[in-house]
């Protein structure tokens, strides 16, 4: 399984439940800030990008990253799944 970075922009709140509702759907993923996710998933990042795009409406947009090396980010505890995962 890849490991990805998610950012999308929804054209409205029914548009963004829809998308992270999708979002926690894919076999490991965790909810970085705002609308930034981190998915582990045997997908491509065309096939989210495919899965996703549809949700976020004619005005929203979507941006899929796929992650080759280690990240960090500040606030990160080492209970947190993005801490024990990346």
């Amino acid at each position: 399984m890849q490991s990805y970075i998610v950012i999308y922009r929804a054209g409205t709140s029914v548009q963004r439940l829809m998308v992270d509702n999708k979002i926690k759907s894919f076999p490991c993923w965790a909810h970085i800030t705002g609308e930034y996710w981190y998915v582990k998933t045997g997908h491509t990042a065309n096939q989210i990008y495919q899965i996703l795009n549809p949700l976020v409406g004619p005005k929203g947009r979507v941006v899929v990253v796929a992650l080759k090396r280690n990240a960090a980010w500040n606030n990160i505890y080492n209970g947190d799944y993005l801490f024990n995962n990346l």
